[in-house]
Protein backbone atom coordinates (compact mmCIF):
# COMPACT_ATOMS: atom_id res chain seq x y z
CA UNK A 1 0.00 0.00 0.00
CA UNK A 2 1.41 3.47 -0.88
CA UNK A 3 2.89 5.33 2.07
CA UNK A 4 0.55 8.30 1.64
CA UNK A 5 -2.42 6.13 2.65
CA UNK A 6 -0.95 5.27 6.07
CA UNK A 7 -1.46 7.34 9.22
CA UNK A 8 1.27 9.88 9.90
CA UNK A 9 3.72 8.86 12.65
CA UNK A 10 2.73 10.31 16.00
CA UNK A 11 -0.59 11.61 14.60
CA UNK A 12 -3.39 9.06 15.07
CA UNK A 13 -5.96 8.70 12.34
CA UNK A 14 -8.78 9.62 14.72
CA UNK A 15 -7.43 13.20 14.98
CA UNK A 16 -8.54 14.01 11.43
CA UNK A 17 -11.80 12.18 12.06
CA UNK A 18 -12.37 14.29 15.17
CA UNK A 19 -11.82 17.46 13.16
CA UNK A 20 -14.34 16.23 10.59
CA UNK A 21 -16.92 15.55 13.31
CA UNK A 22 -16.27 18.97 14.86
CA UNK A 23 -16.65 20.57 11.44
CA UNK A 24 -20.11 19.07 10.95
CA UNK A 25 -21.09 19.88 14.55
CA UNK A 26 -20.19 23.57 14.13
CA UNK A 27 -22.09 23.62 10.83
CA UNK A 28 -25.22 22.30 12.56
CA UNK A 29 -24.79 24.73 15.46
CA UNK A 30 -24.33 27.65 13.07
CA UNK A 31 -27.43 26.78 11.11
CA UNK A 32 -29.45 26.27 14.30
CA UNK A 33 -28.40 29.62 15.67
CA UNK A 34 -29.31 31.40 12.41
CA UNK A 35 -32.74 29.81 12.47
CA UNK A 36 -33.62 29.97 16.17
CA UNK A 37 -31.14 32.30 17.85
CA UNK A 38 -32.07 35.70 19.25
CA UNK A 39 -32.02 38.30 16.45
CA UNK A 40 -30.02 40.83 18.45
CA UNK A 41 -27.24 38.31 18.98
CA UNK A 42 -27.36 36.49 15.64
CA UNK A 43 -24.47 38.38 14.04
CA UNK A 44 -22.03 38.02 16.91
CA UNK A 45 -22.77 34.41 17.71
CA UNK A 46 -23.10 33.61 14.01
CA UNK A 47 -19.53 34.81 13.44
CA UNK A 48 -18.37 33.02 16.57
CA UNK A 49 -19.62 29.74 15.07
CA UNK A 50 -18.71 30.54 11.43
CA UNK A 51 -15.04 31.39 12.04
CA UNK A 52 -14.23 27.99 13.64
CA UNK A 53 -15.77 26.33 10.59
CA UNK A 54 -13.36 28.27 8.39
CA UNK A 55 -10.45 27.37 10.64
CA UNK A 56 -11.33 23.66 10.87
CA UNK A 57 -11.85 23.42 7.10
CA UNK A 58 -8.49 25.13 6.48
CA UNK A 59 -6.84 22.75 8.97
CA UNK A 60 -8.33 19.79 7.12
CA UNK A 61 -6.93 21.15 3.85
CA UNK A 62 -3.51 21.39 5.51
CA UNK A 63 -3.89 17.79 6.71
CA UNK A 64 -4.70 16.62 3.17
CA UNK A 65 -1.74 18.60 1.82
CA UNK A 66 0.58 16.71 4.19
CA UNK A 67 -0.92 13.31 3.39
CA UNK A 68 -1.36 13.59 -0.40
CA UNK A 69 1.96 14.64 -1.86
CA UNK A 70 0.64 14.74 -5.40
CA UNK A 71 -2.16 17.09 -4.33
CA UNK A 72 -0.18 19.10 -1.78
CA UNK A 73 -0.21 22.42 -3.64
CA UNK A 74 -3.89 22.12 -4.57
CA UNK A 75 -5.06 21.59 -1.01
CA UNK A 76 -2.70 24.29 0.24
CA UNK A 77 -4.31 26.85 -2.08
CA UNK A 78 -7.82 25.81 -1.06
CA UNK A 79 -6.77 26.23 2.56
CA UNK A 80 -5.38 29.68 1.74
CA UNK A 81 -8.74 30.62 0.23
CA UNK A 82 -10.59 29.53 3.38
CA UNK A 83 -8.14 31.49 5.52
CA UNK A 84 -8.69 34.59 3.34
CA UNK A 85 -12.43 34.24 3.79
CA UNK A 86 -12.00 34.02 7.57
CA UNK A 87 -9.72 37.07 7.48
CA UNK A 88 -12.35 38.98 5.50
CA UNK A 89 -14.99 38.11 8.07
CA UNK A 90 -12.79 39.33 10.92
CA UNK A 91 -11.92 42.58 9.11
CA UNK A 92 -15.58 43.18 8.29
CA UNK A 93 -16.63 42.58 11.91
CA UNK A 94 -13.97 44.97 13.24
CA UNK A 95 -14.87 47.72 10.77
CA UNK A 96 -18.56 47.28 11.52
CA UNK A 97 -17.95 47.40 15.28
CA UNK A 98 -16.03 50.66 14.91
CA UNK A 99 -18.64 52.23 12.69
CA UNK A 100 -16.29 52.42 9.70
CA UNK A 101 -17.09 51.91 6.04
CA UNK A 102 -17.49 48.20 5.33
CA UNK A 103 -17.98 48.37 1.55
CA UNK A 104 -15.76 48.63 -0.27
CA UNK A 105 -13.06 47.91 2.28
CA UNK A 106 -10.05 45.75 3.09
CA UNK A 107 -12.52 42.95 3.86
CA UNK A 108 -13.48 42.88 0.16
CA UNK A 109 -9.82 42.49 -0.78
CA UNK A 110 -9.64 39.32 1.31
CA UNK A 111 -12.99 38.05 0.04
CA UNK A 112 -12.05 38.62 -3.60
CA UNK A 113 -8.59 37.07 -3.28
CA UNK A 114 -10.08 33.77 -2.18
CA UNK A 115 -11.50 33.23 -5.68
CA UNK A 116 -8.17 33.10 -7.55
CA UNK A 117 -6.70 31.04 -4.69
CA UNK A 118 -9.50 28.50 -5.05
CA UNK A 119 -9.37 28.54 -8.84
CA UNK A 120 -5.65 27.78 -8.78
CA UNK A 121 -6.10 25.07 -6.16
CA UNK A 122 -8.89 23.44 -8.14
CA UNK A 123 -6.81 23.51 -11.31
CA UNK A 124 -4.05 21.63 -9.46
CA UNK A 125 -6.42 19.13 -7.82
CA UNK A 126 -8.56 18.24 -10.79
CA UNK A 127 -6.16 18.33 -13.71
CA UNK A 128 -5.90 15.04 -15.55
CA UNK A 129 -4.48 13.99 -18.92
CA UNK A 130 -6.95 13.72 -21.74
CA UNK A 131 -7.25 13.74 -25.49
CA UNK A 132 -7.28 17.21 -27.09
CA UNK A 133 -10.72 16.50 -28.58
CA UNK A 134 -12.16 15.77 -25.14
CA UNK A 135 -10.52 18.89 -23.71
CA UNK A 136 -12.03 21.07 -26.45
CA UNK A 137 -15.48 19.52 -25.94
CA UNK A 138 -15.29 20.02 -22.16
CA UNK A 139 -14.15 23.62 -22.60
CA UNK A 140 -17.08 24.35 -24.91
CA UNK A 141 -19.56 22.74 -22.51
CA UNK A 142 -18.20 24.81 -19.62
CA UNK A 143 -18.28 28.02 -21.68
CA UNK A 144 -21.88 27.32 -22.69
CA UNK A 145 -22.97 26.94 -19.07
CA UNK A 146 -20.99 29.96 -17.88
CA UNK A 147 -22.26 32.13 -20.75
CA UNK A 148 -25.87 31.26 -19.89
CA UNK A 149 -25.18 32.18 -16.27
CA UNK A 150 -23.51 35.36 -17.51
CA UNK A 151 -26.76 36.38 -19.22
CA UNK A 152 -28.56 36.14 -15.87
CA UNK A 153 -25.71 37.75 -13.92
CA UNK A 154 -25.52 40.66 -16.35
CA UNK A 155 -29.22 41.34 -16.14
CA UNK A 156 -29.53 40.88 -12.36
CA UNK A 157 -26.20 42.15 -10.97
CA UNK A 158 -23.58 43.37 -13.41
CA UNK A 159 -25.58 45.91 -15.39
CA UNK A 160 -27.18 47.49 -12.29
CA UNK A 161 -23.78 47.65 -10.56
CA UNK A 162 -21.71 48.95 -13.46
CA UNK A 163 -24.33 51.35 -14.86
CA UNK A 164 -25.16 53.07 -11.58
CA UNK A 165 -23.53 56.54 -11.82
CA UNK A 166 -24.62 57.46 -8.30
CA UNK A 167 -22.07 55.00 -6.84
CA UNK A 168 -18.28 55.53 -6.84
CA UNK A 169 -16.28 53.70 -9.48
CA UNK A 170 -14.51 51.59 -6.87
CA UNK A 171 -17.81 50.40 -5.40
CA UNK A 172 -19.14 49.56 -8.85
CA UNK A 173 -16.04 47.59 -9.79
CA UNK A 174 -16.04 45.63 -6.53
CA UNK A 175 -19.77 44.94 -6.85
CA UNK A 176 -19.25 43.58 -10.36
CA UNK A 177 -16.19 41.53 -9.36
CA UNK A 178 -18.16 39.20 -7.08
CA UNK A 179 -20.57 37.77 -9.69
CA UNK A 180 -17.80 37.59 -12.30
CA UNK A 181 -15.59 35.57 -9.97
CA UNK A 182 -18.57 33.41 -9.04
CA UNK A 183 -18.84 32.57 -12.73
CA UNK A 184 -15.25 31.33 -12.56
CA UNK A 185 -16.19 29.00 -9.72
CA UNK A 186 -19.26 27.92 -11.68
CA UNK A 187 -16.94 27.01 -14.55
CA UNK A 188 -14.91 24.74 -12.26
CA UNK A 189 -18.12 23.19 -10.94
CA UNK A 190 -19.24 22.36 -14.48
CA UNK A 191 -15.79 21.05 -15.35
CA UNK A 192 -15.97 18.66 -12.39
CA UNK A 193 -19.42 17.39 -13.34
CA UNK A 194 -19.04 17.23 -17.11
CA UNK A 195 -15.62 15.74 -17.57
CA UNK A 196 -15.71 12.12 -18.57
CA UNK A 197 -14.88 9.40 -16.12
CA UNK A 198 -15.77 8.59 -12.54
CA UNK A 199 -15.92 11.16 -9.75
CA UNK A 200 -14.08 10.20 -6.57
CA UNK A 201 -15.74 11.22 -3.28
CA UNK A 202 -13.30 14.14 -3.07
CA UNK A 203 -14.60 15.65 -6.30
CA UNK A 204 -18.22 15.02 -5.34
CA UNK A 205 -17.76 17.02 -2.14
CA UNK A 206 -15.80 19.71 -3.98
CA UNK A 207 -18.71 20.01 -6.42
CA UNK A 208 -21.16 20.27 -3.50
CA UNK A 209 -19.05 23.01 -1.91
CA UNK A 210 -18.72 24.96 -5.15
CA UNK A 211 -22.42 24.61 -5.91
CA UNK A 212 -23.41 25.88 -2.45
CA UNK A 213 -20.94 28.76 -2.60
CA UNK A 214 -22.06 29.99 -6.02
CA UNK A 215 -25.72 29.55 -5.08
CA UNK A 216 -25.46 31.54 -1.84
CA UNK A 217 -23.37 34.25 -3.52
CA UNK A 218 -26.03 34.72 -6.19
CA UNK A 219 -28.79 34.57 -3.54
CA UNK A 220 -26.98 37.22 -1.48
CA UNK A 221 -26.56 39.50 -4.50
CA UNK A 222 -30.24 39.09 -5.38
CA UNK A 223 -31.40 39.87 -1.85
CA UNK A 224 -28.93 42.73 -1.44
CA UNK A 225 -30.13 44.34 -4.69
CA UNK A 226 -33.64 44.38 -3.18
CA UNK A 227 -32.43 45.53 0.25
CA UNK A 228 -33.76 42.23 1.64
CA UNK A 229 -30.50 40.90 3.07
CA UNK A 230 -29.44 41.41 6.68
CA UNK A 231 -26.50 40.01 8.68
CA UNK A 232 -27.50 36.68 10.15
CA UNK A 233 -29.88 35.89 7.28
CA UNK A 234 -30.66 32.14 7.03
CA UNK A 235 -28.85 31.93 3.69
CA UNK A 236 -25.59 32.52 5.59
CA UNK A 237 -25.78 28.85 6.56
CA UNK A 238 -24.98 27.91 2.94
CA UNK A 239 -21.57 29.61 3.16
CA UNK A 240 -20.88 27.57 6.29
CA UNK A 241 -22.02 24.30 4.68
CA UNK A 242 -19.93 25.03 1.59
CA UNK A 243 -16.89 25.35 3.83
CA UNK A 244 -17.86 22.12 5.60
CA UNK A 245 -18.03 20.38 2.22
CA UNK A 246 -14.54 21.63 1.33
CA UNK A 247 -13.17 20.39 4.64
CA UNK A 248 -14.83 16.98 4.29
CA UNK A 249 -13.50 16.75 0.73
CA UNK A 250 -9.97 17.20 2.08
CA UNK A 251 -10.66 14.60 4.78
CA UNK A 252 -11.89 11.88 2.40
CA UNK A 253 -9.01 12.60 0.00
CA UNK A 254 -6.50 12.13 2.80
CA UNK A 255 -8.12 8.75 3.55
CA UNK A 256 -8.55 7.66 -0.07
CA UNK A 257 -7.25 4.32 -1.28
CA UNK A 258 -6.91 2.78 -4.71
CA UNK A 259 -10.20 0.91 -4.14
CA UNK A 260 -12.26 3.94 -3.11
CA UNK A 261 -15.65 3.82 -4.84
CA UNK A 262 -16.40 6.49 -7.41
CA UNK A 263 -19.57 8.13 -8.63
CA UNK A 264 -20.47 7.99 -12.32
CA UNK A 265 -22.86 10.60 -13.64
CA UNK A 266 -25.23 9.32 -16.35
CA UNK A 267 -24.08 10.32 -19.80
CA UNK A 268 -27.56 11.77 -20.41
CA UNK A 269 -26.96 14.34 -17.65
CA UNK A 270 -23.72 15.43 -19.26
CA UNK A 271 -25.35 15.68 -22.68
CA UNK A 272 -28.34 17.77 -21.56
CA UNK A 273 -26.39 20.56 -19.82
CA UNK A 274 -25.50 22.58 -22.98
CA UNK A 275 -29.08 22.44 -24.24
CA UNK A 276 -30.51 23.31 -20.83
CA UNK A 277 -28.17 26.31 -20.68
CA UNK A 278 -29.30 27.38 -24.16
CA UNK A 279 -32.95 27.03 -23.16
CA UNK A 280 -32.44 29.17 -20.06
CA UNK A 281 -30.59 31.87 -22.01
CA UNK A 282 -33.25 31.95 -24.73
CA UNK A 283 -36.03 32.05 -22.13
CA UNK A 284 -34.41 34.98 -20.33
CA UNK A 285 -33.88 36.76 -23.63
CA UNK A 286 -37.55 36.35 -24.57
CA UNK A 287 -38.65 37.58 -21.14
CA UNK A 288 -36.48 40.73 -21.31
CA UNK A 289 -36.91 41.51 -25.02
CA UNK A 290 -39.63 44.16 -24.45
CA UNK A 291 -37.18 46.14 -22.31
CA UNK A 292 -35.09 48.64 -24.23
CA UNK A 293 -32.34 48.77 -21.61
CA UNK A 294 -28.60 48.01 -21.62
CA UNK A 295 -29.31 45.10 -19.27
CA UNK A 296 -31.77 43.54 -21.75
CA UNK A 297 -29.46 44.17 -24.70
CA UNK A 298 -26.66 42.44 -22.80
CA UNK A 299 -28.90 39.39 -22.34
CA UNK A 300 -29.41 39.30 -26.11
CA UNK A 301 -25.65 39.40 -26.71
CA UNK A 302 -25.04 36.66 -24.12
CA UNK A 303 -27.78 34.51 -25.67
CA UNK A 304 -26.20 34.92 -29.10
CA UNK A 305 -22.88 33.82 -27.58
CA UNK A 306 -24.49 30.74 -26.05
CA UNK A 307 -26.11 29.89 -29.38
CA UNK A 308 -22.78 30.22 -31.21
CA UNK A 309 -21.02 28.01 -28.65
CA UNK A 310 -23.75 25.36 -28.91
CA UNK A 311 -23.39 25.40 -32.71
CA UNK A 312 -19.63 24.93 -32.37
CA UNK A 313 -20.25 22.10 -29.91
CA UNK A 314 -22.62 20.43 -32.37
CA UNK A 315 -20.05 20.80 -35.14
CA UNK A 316 -17.42 19.22 -32.91
CA UNK A 317 -19.81 16.38 -32.04
CA UNK A 318 -20.52 15.84 -35.74
CA UNK A 319 -16.82 15.63 -36.54
CA UNK A 320 -16.30 13.27 -33.61
CA UNK A 321 -19.13 11.05 -34.85
CA UNK A 322 -17.58 11.00 -38.32
CA UNK A 323 -14.22 10.07 -36.83
CA UNK A 324 -15.76 7.30 -34.74
CA UNK A 325 -17.70 6.01 -37.74
CA UNK A 326 -14.53 5.92 -39.83
CA UNK A 327 -12.66 4.18 -37.02
CA UNK A 328 -15.49 1.67 -36.64
CA UNK A 329 -15.52 0.94 -40.36
CA UNK A 330 -11.75 0.51 -40.33
CA UNK A 331 -12.07 -1.81 -37.34
CA UNK A 332 -14.70 -3.87 -39.15
CA UNK A 333 -12.45 -3.96 -42.20
CA UNK A 334 -9.52 -5.13 -40.11
CA UNK A 335 -11.65 -7.81 -38.45
CA UNK A 336 -12.96 -9.00 -41.83
CA UNK A 337 -9.43 -9.11 -43.20
CA UNK A 338 -8.20 -11.03 -40.17
CA UNK A 339 -11.07 -13.51 -40.51
CA UNK A 340 -10.17 -14.29 -44.14
CA UNK A 341 -6.39 -13.95 -44.26
CA UNK A 342 -3.41 -15.78 -42.86
CA UNK A 343 -1.82 -13.61 -40.15
CA UNK A 344 1.75 -14.56 -41.09
CA UNK A 345 1.79 -14.25 -44.87
CA UNK A 346 -1.24 -12.06 -45.50
CA UNK A 347 -2.51 -14.58 -48.05
CA UNK A 348 -6.16 -15.67 -48.12
CA UNK A 349 -6.85 -18.45 -45.63
CA UNK A 350 -8.88 -21.60 -46.20
CA UNK A 351 -12.23 -19.83 -45.59
CA UNK A 352 -11.60 -17.15 -48.22
CA UNK A 353 -10.04 -19.71 -50.55
CA UNK A 354 -13.23 -21.80 -50.46
CA UNK A 355 -15.35 -18.73 -51.21
CA UNK A 356 -13.20 -17.72 -54.15
CA UNK A 357 -13.15 -21.27 -55.49
CA UNK A 358 -16.95 -21.35 -55.49
CA UNK A 359 -17.05 -17.93 -57.22
CA UNK A 360 -14.55 -19.14 -59.86
CA UNK A 361 -16.60 -22.28 -60.45
CA UNK A 362 -19.81 -20.26 -60.91
CA UNK A 363 -18.05 -18.04 -63.45
CA UNK A 364 -16.59 -21.05 -65.28
CA UNK A 365 -20.01 -22.72 -65.55
CA UNK A 366 -21.71 -19.50 -66.68
CA UNK A 367 -19.13 -18.64 -69.36
CA UNK A 368 -17.99 -22.15 -70.27
CA UNK A 369 -14.39 -21.55 -69.15
CA UNK A 370 -11.85 -24.01 -67.77
CA UNK A 371 -10.84 -24.04 -64.10
CA UNK A 372 -7.66 -25.47 -62.59
CA UNK A 373 -6.64 -26.02 -59.00
CA UNK A 374 -3.06 -26.37 -57.68
CA UNK A 375 -2.16 -27.90 -54.31
CA UNK A 376 1.42 -27.03 -53.34
CA UNK A 377 3.37 -28.68 -50.49
CA UNK A 378 6.88 -27.41 -49.73
CA UNK A 379 9.74 -29.93 -49.88
CA UNK A 380 12.53 -29.48 -47.36
CA UNK A 381 10.71 -26.95 -45.17
CA UNK A 382 10.85 -29.10 -42.03
CA UNK A 383 14.65 -29.40 -42.32
CA UNK A 384 15.01 -25.61 -42.58
CA UNK A 385 12.66 -25.11 -39.64
CA UNK A 386 14.53 -27.62 -37.47
CA UNK A 387 17.99 -26.33 -38.40
CA UNK A 388 17.41 -22.57 -38.31
CA UNK A 389 14.46 -22.23 -35.94
CA UNK A 390 10.82 -21.30 -36.22
CA UNK A 391 11.54 -17.60 -36.81
CA UNK A 392 13.60 -18.47 -39.88
CA UNK A 393 10.84 -20.84 -40.99
CA UNK A 394 8.28 -18.07 -40.73
CA UNK A 395 10.52 -15.75 -42.74
CA UNK A 396 10.86 -18.42 -45.39
CA UNK A 397 7.08 -18.84 -45.62
CA UNK A 398 6.64 -15.09 -46.07
CA UNK A 399 9.17 -15.03 -48.92
CA UNK A 400 7.61 -18.09 -50.54
CA UNK A 401 4.22 -16.36 -50.42
CA UNK A 402 5.64 -13.31 -52.15
CA UNK A 403 7.29 -15.44 -54.85
CA UNK A 404 4.06 -17.30 -55.50
CA UNK A 405 2.13 -14.07 -55.94
CA UNK A 406 4.78 -12.79 -58.35
CA UNK A 407 4.72 -15.99 -60.41
CA UNK A 408 0.92 -15.97 -60.93
CA UNK A 409 -1.42 -13.89 -63.01
CA UNK A 410 -3.33 -10.96 -61.54
CA UNK A 411 -6.66 -12.81 -61.45
CA UNK A 412 -5.28 -15.98 -59.86
CA UNK A 413 -5.72 -16.67 -56.15
CA UNK A 414 -2.99 -18.11 -53.95
CA UNK A 415 -3.87 -19.11 -50.37
CA UNK A 416 -2.07 -20.65 -47.43
CA UNK A 417 -4.07 -23.60 -46.16
CA UNK A 418 -1.84 -24.15 -43.13
CA UNK A 419 1.73 -25.13 -42.25
CA UNK A 420 3.70 -25.36 -45.49
CA UNK A 421 0.70 -26.06 -47.72
CA UNK A 422 -0.53 -23.61 -50.34
CA UNK A 423 -3.31 -23.72 -52.92
CA UNK A 424 -3.81 -21.78 -56.16
CA UNK A 425 -6.99 -21.14 -58.15
CA UNK A 426 -6.51 -20.63 -61.90
CA UNK A 427 -9.94 -19.35 -62.98
CA UNK A 428 -9.33 -19.14 -66.73
CA UNK A 429 -6.81 -21.50 -68.34
CA UNK A 430 -6.70 -22.82 -71.90
CA UNK A 431 -6.10 -26.40 -70.82
CA UNK A 432 -4.13 -28.78 -68.60
CA UNK A 433 -0.84 -27.82 -70.23
CA UNK A 434 -1.17 -24.19 -69.16
CA UNK A 435 -2.02 -25.30 -65.62
CA UNK A 436 1.11 -27.51 -65.51
CA UNK A 437 3.22 -24.68 -66.93
CA UNK A 438 1.96 -22.32 -64.21
CA UNK A 439 2.71 -24.93 -61.53
CA UNK A 440 6.24 -25.37 -62.88
CA UNK A 441 6.80 -21.59 -62.90
CA UNK A 442 5.65 -21.40 -59.28
CA UNK A 443 7.99 -24.25 -58.28
CA UNK A 444 10.97 -22.60 -59.98
CA UNK A 445 10.24 -19.36 -58.11
CA UNK A 446 10.11 -21.26 -54.83
CA UNK A 447 13.39 -23.06 -55.54
CA UNK A 448 15.40 -19.85 -55.73
CA UNK A 449 17.81 -19.97 -52.71
CA UNK A 450 17.01 -17.61 -49.86
CA UNK A 451 19.59 -16.09 -47.49
CA UNK A 452 18.42 -16.24 -43.86
CA UNK A 453 20.99 -14.53 -41.67
CA UNK A 454 24.25 -16.31 -42.39
CA UNK A 455 22.57 -19.42 -43.81
CA UNK A 456 21.21 -20.20 -47.26
CA UNK A 457 17.87 -22.00 -47.27
CA UNK A 458 16.66 -24.08 -50.20
CA UNK A 459 13.21 -25.57 -50.57
CA UNK A 460 11.21 -26.92 -53.48
CA UNK A 461 7.58 -27.88 -54.03
CA UNK A 462 5.44 -30.85 -54.92
CA UNK A 463 2.33 -29.71 -56.76
CA UNK A 464 -0.88 -31.51 -57.57
CA UNK A 465 -2.97 -30.18 -60.46
CA UNK A 466 -6.64 -30.85 -61.17
CA UNK A 467 -8.53 -29.48 -64.15
CA UNK A 468 -12.19 -29.07 -65.04
CA UNK A 469 -14.02 -27.58 -67.99
CA UNK A 470 -17.04 -25.55 -66.97
CA UNK A 471 -16.46 -25.69 -63.22
CA UNK A 472 -17.67 -29.20 -62.54
CA UNK A 473 -17.87 -30.83 -59.14
CA UNK A 474 -15.76 -28.82 -56.67
CA UNK A 475 -15.52 -31.67 -54.19
CA UNK A 476 -14.00 -33.86 -56.88
CA UNK A 477 -11.75 -31.03 -58.11
CA UNK A 478 -10.52 -30.50 -54.56
CA UNK A 479 -9.96 -34.19 -53.91
CA UNK A 480 -8.15 -34.86 -57.19
CA UNK A 481 -5.72 -31.93 -56.66
CA UNK A 482 -4.92 -33.23 -53.18
CA UNK A 483 -4.34 -36.78 -54.43
CA UNK A 484 -2.20 -35.49 -57.33
CA UNK A 485 -0.03 -33.59 -54.85
CA UNK A 486 0.61 -36.75 -52.82
CA UNK A 487 1.36 -38.58 -56.08
CA UNK A 488 4.03 -35.96 -56.83
CA UNK A 489 5.47 -36.49 -53.33
CA UNK A 490 5.64 -40.24 -53.82
CA UNK A 491 7.18 -39.74 -57.29
CA UNK A 492 10.30 -38.10 -55.92
CA UNK A 493 9.13 -34.57 -54.88
CA UNK A 494 10.05 -31.27 -56.58
CA UNK A 495 7.67 -31.96 -59.43
CA UNK A 496 4.12 -31.42 -60.72
CA UNK A 497 1.51 -34.11 -61.26
CA UNK A 498 -1.73 -33.70 -63.23
CA UNK A 499 -4.75 -35.64 -62.05
CA UNK A 500 -6.13 -37.88 -64.79
CA UNK A 501 -9.33 -38.83 -63.01
CA UNK A 502 -12.49 -37.70 -64.85
CA UNK A 503 -14.30 -34.81 -63.15
CA UNK A 504 -18.09 -34.82 -63.50
CA UNK A 505 -19.79 -31.69 -64.78
CA UNK A 506 -22.46 -31.52 -62.10
CA UNK A 507 -24.11 -28.94 -59.87
CA UNK A 508 -22.09 -27.17 -57.20
CA UNK A 509 -22.05 -28.97 -53.83
CA UNK A 510 -23.12 -27.24 -50.65
CA UNK A 511 -19.72 -27.40 -48.96
CA UNK A 512 -16.11 -28.09 -49.69
CA UNK A 513 -14.00 -30.61 -47.78
CA UNK A 514 -12.01 -29.27 -44.83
Amino acid sequence: MPRRFLPSPGRPAWTAGGIAVALVAFGLAHQGWLLWGEPRHQTGWGNALYLPIMGLAAAMCAHAARRRRGARAGWAWLGVGLALNAAGEVIYAVLDARGLETFPSAADVAFLLLYPAWAHGLSLLTRQPGEPRQSVALTLDVLIGVSAALAFAWYAFLAPALLAPEHPVTARVVSAAYPLLDLVLLGWLLALLLRRGHLPPRDVLLAVGLGLWVTVDFAFLTLDARDAYFPGHPIDALWAWASVAFGLSAWVDARATATTRRLTLPRSVQMVVPYLALALAVGLNLATRPEATPAARGVTVATALVTLLVALRQLLALRENQRLTAALEASYGALAHAAHHDPLTGLPNRALFDLRLEEAAVGARREGRALALLFIDLDGFKAVNDALGHAAGDTLLVHVSGRLRAALREGDTVARLGGDEFAVILPDVTGPDEALLTARRAREAIETPLVLGEQVARVSASTGVSFSLGGGDLVALYREADEAMYHAKRGGKAREHLSTAPLPDSHLPGALPT
